[in-house]
């Protein structure tokens, strides 16, 4: 150890040390470079002190930065006392601990979490060479893991020229002698250092520390497929499966700890309610939980008061509402071919129509009674495709009747093609198409499951229009708003209801359901993934375990394997037509029958009355115009 010690220059202006920064992360930092320079103020070295002294010079320490280091002994119960003192108010420092053989035990009551980023110096035999170890535990209750990470030594073989690396299959660091690389617990690699030659880890220790052995997580989880999946089991368990729970049980199987996951008391994600957080976001932020295993959005409330892990996919919102069926068009199957201005004008076209015919009868024949009847009789008729008695011979007649008869058949071409196309095919697709179509409309609610980011999104939207949907529901109690994605489906299938939902759980759950129709914009795209406790020591080894997941493909498998091909409902498919798609024209045509009948009634009763006072009951006017027409 005093070898090592020499190599601590005590000048008061600056320290320099032999010990590589590679050691704790950092690849930028390859050679002995523990510096404290009064100006900069960027790294603290303390050596061969006491406990109080470490303290007082820790203070120097303005800067958390991945380059500082602090260097103290451990050769004492005093000096693990100091270091614990100090270590359990401070994250995120390097620490190097000089100690001797019995810093295994000076470290047993100390908490060492698994992110830590304290590296142990034990003399070896050799008064030249010095063995790097770590310690960590799981949990506090958890026995200490203590393990060699690498190795340094004064002197370096003379085959290995300056600023030349060995790979882990190199030759031995000296002469004669061979360590094994299954001795040190990471991945090393050679390197020649200013003075001597070192072992060091490749890449970060930290996020080598995957034997989480006797560690037991409590989950909190909510059925949502595909991400999730719940299998009941005793005692209020539960097992969770699909493309989340794939990834846990991956991150289980890797680390080996073992959890106990429930299903979210209140079945949410997770929202302030009354300065309140409900949901899975809830339980982990109260301590009743230290996992939420779903598909959490990440949002910037939430980062408050859980860490999330990285993003495992993406998230985008989508909107469903019901499919327009035969049957919805009871009542409107026989109008909707035209638009309401159609239908407007088209009665002012039938009196123009009416009123032009009736004065040029009754310019060509004054002498002719009921002229106004008959006009409107005859204009029906050729709208309705009917003919007439009467043989225009005058120009003007003959115009407007080829005028009327032309408009009957455009009428009528494009109203039977869209009947027949909808009788046959069914009815067209919806007319929304976005949010906005949808605010547009005061008949349309618009809904979503309780307790997730999607509340936020719609509140704090920059769209007008989609804000003003948000401040309705609030209007209305937020009575719109579901307990589940099932109960949504079941209120946009009676009507009037648009619901939305990430567009993943809408594809897996009815991308096969050609009762619904999605609307093709989507919305508030976003990262999700699974969620830690805040400060959770294993978030950095866990992303780094989804890091790899991800290069070798596993999270792209386990996404396509959640998701099935929608479904094609454009096909075009016939089925027979129902009676209540018929119904309105029976019912016209029994109305008719009665007007008609009851007109009879009315005529007989007056032929009757004439009759009786001995009146001829025949209409002069237009016998006299049709026999004009006929000699004509």
């Amino acid at each position: 150890m005093k070898k090592i010690h020499r190599a601590i220059s005590t000048t008061k202006s600056s320290y320099s040390c032999v010990i590589p920064l590679r050691l704790f992360g950092n690849t930028e930092i390859e050679d002995a470079a523990v510096e404290y320079n009064n100006t900069k103020r960027k790294l603290a070295l303390i050596a061969e002190t006491d406990s109080s002294v470490l303290a007082e010079g820790f203070h120097h320490l303005h800067s958390q930065d991945s380059r500082s280091l602090v260097l103290t002994r451990l050769h004492s119960e005093a000096d693990a006392r100091g270091f614990q003192e100090i270590f359990e108010e401070t994250k995120g420092i390097n620490w190097l601990l000089l100690g001797d053989s019995t810093f295994p035990e000076l470290l047993r009551h100390i908490y060492l979490p698994v992110d830590n980023k304290v590296v142990i110096t034990k003399a070896d035999a050799d008064p030249l060479s010095a063995t790097f170890w770590q310690a960590y535990q799981a949990a506090p209750s958890l026995e200490q893991k203590v393990l060699p990470v690498g190795r340094w030594r004064r002197r370096y073989s003379g085959d290995l020229p300056p600023g030349v690396n060995q790979s882990d299959s190199a030759p031995s660091d000296s002469p004669g002698e061979r360590m094994e690389d299954e001795y040190f617990s990471v991945k090393t690699i050679t390197k020649r250092l200013t003075f001597g030659v070192a072992r060091l880890p490749q890449g970060s220790i930290m996020l080598q520390r995957r034997d989480l052995t006797g560690l037991h997580l409590r989950c909190t989880t909510v059925e949502n497929p595909p991400y999730t999946f719940l299998e009941y089991r005793s005692g209020g368990r539960v097992d969770v499966l699909g493309f989340i729970g794939s990834l846990f049980r991956h991150l289980k199987e890797v680390t080996n700890f073992t959890s106990d996951c429930h299903r979210v008391k209140d079945g949410g994600f997770g929202m302030v309610s009354d300065g309140e957080w409900t949901g899975m976001v809830g339980e982990v932020h109260r301590g009743e939980a230290d996992i939420i295993v779903a598909n959490l959005d990440l949002t910037l409330k939430r980062s408050a008061v859980v860490d999330f892990l990285i993003g495992v996919g993406q998230n985008q919102y989508v909107a469903i509402m019901k499919r327009p069926e035969k049957g919805d068009e009871m009542w409107t199957g026989y109008v909707k071919e035209f638009e309401q201005n159609v239908w407007i004008v088209l009665p002012f076209f039938v009196l123009t129509s009416i009123l032009c015919a009736y004065f040029a009868l009754r310019f060509h024949y004054s002498e002719c009674t009921n002229v106004l009847s008959e006009a409107a009789i005859t204009v029906i008729g050729f709208l309705l495709g009917q003919g007439s008695p009467l043989l225009p011979t005058q120009i003007s007649l003959r115009i407007l009747f080829l005028t009327i008869l032309l408009f009957h058949v455009v009428l009528l071409a494009h109203y039977t093609s869209d009947l027949v196309s909808s009788l046959a095919a069914g009815p067209s697709l919806s007319k929304f198409s976005s949010l906005q179509d949808v605010a547009k409309d005061p008949k349309l609610q618009l809904g979503y499951t309780r307790e997730t980011s999607l509340h936020d999104y719609l509140r704090d939207s920059s769209v007008e229009a989609i804000r003003q949907i948000w401040l309705s529901n609030r209007d209305k109690n937020f009575v719109s708003l579901t307990g589940s994605l099932h109960e949504g489906l079941e209120r946009v299938l009676k009507g009037n209801y648009v619901f939305m939902k990430t567009e993943m759980a809408i594809h897996y759950n009815y991308g096969q359901d050609c009762r619904i129709y999605i609307l093709p914009s989507a919305y508030f795209p976003g990262l999700y993934t699974i969620a830690v406790a805040k400060g959770s020591p294993f978030r950095h080894v866990f992303n780094k375990i989804i890091l790899d997941a991800r290069a070798s493909g596993l999270l792209d498998k386990w996404m396509k394997a959640a998701v099935p091909k929608l479904a094609d409902c454009s096909a075009l498919s016939t089925s027979a037509i129902e009676l209540n798609l018929v119904l309105v024209t029976f019912l016209v045509l029994g109305m008719a029958v009665l007007v008609s009948l009851g007109i009879f009634l009315l005529e007989y009763c007056v032929a009757k009355s004439k009759s009786f006072r001995g009146e001829s009951g025949e209409t002069p006017g237009r016998s006299r115009m049709v026999n004009n027409y006929m000699i004509k």
